[in-house]
């Protein structure tokens, strides 16, 4: 894990070959005014477990790079468990999309995410 993901408290990271799930306690300090969790912390959310998703498909010596995410924000929520999932739904050479999702402790969507990331050298 690191530091971001430390700072956000993710509490576990899975990884499959494609796909990826982490689960966050969400706290007071993750809230917005209106006591639902933030938008921008749903977006780290989303993003962290992409990434893990798609770096579990990559080489030794290559890195991703986030080049756009898109976020449908579903069902507010508040303070608990949430859990992320990711999976890269299409592969290319220099390309990955990268569908994710985020769940509430009952199993309803509160957002959905899609990505794209570029495949790089880590050297670059």
């Amino acid at each position: 894990m690191n530091a971001f993901e430390t700072l956000i408290q993710v509490n576990t990271v899975q990884k499959g070959q494609g796909s990826a799930s982490i689960t966050v306690k969400v706290n007071q300090h993750h809230l917005n005014d209106a006591q639902s969790i933030h938008g921008g912390f749903i977006a780290s959310i989303l993003d962290s477990v992409s990434g893990y998703a798609g770096m579990s498909t990559l080489s030794f010596g290559y890195k991703l790079i986030g080049v756009q995410l898109s976020i449908s924000f579903v069902r507010v929520a508040s303070e608990g468990q949430v859990i992320a999932s990711a999976s890269v739904v299409r592969s290319g050479l220099q390309v990955l999309h990268i569908d994710s999702e985020l769940l509430d402790e009952q199993g309803f969507t509160i957002a959905n995410g899609r990505g794209v990331w570029l495949v790089q050298r880590a050297n670059q």
